[in-house]
C-alpha cells in the first residue's frame, strides 16, 4: 500500500483531481467520502489517497 497525494481540479457528485507529479489531470472521477461532519472539497484542495492492488480509496483532505 502506498499513498498518493493530488490536487482538486473539478467537484461535483464525485472529484477530479491530478496526482502530485503528474502533468495532466486523471480521466477517472472518484466519489467523496462522507464523514460524521460533511466535508466540502473545493477545487485547489488537497486529497490523499489510499492506493493498493490499483484501487484508490480517497482517506481525506489536508
Amino acid at each position: 500500500m502506498k499513498i498518493k497525494y493530488a490536487t482538486v481540479v473539478e467537484v461535483g457528485k464525485k472529484i477530479k483531481v491530478k496526482f502530485h507529479g503528474e502533468s495532466e489531470p486523471s480521466e477517472a472521477e472518484y466519489t467523496k467520502l462522507k464523514n460524521a461532519i460533511e466535508l466540502e472539497l473545493e477545487v485547489g484542495d488537497v486529497v490523499a489517497f489510499l492506493v493498493d492492488n490499483n484501487q484508490y480509496l480517497c482517506i481525506g483532505a489536508i
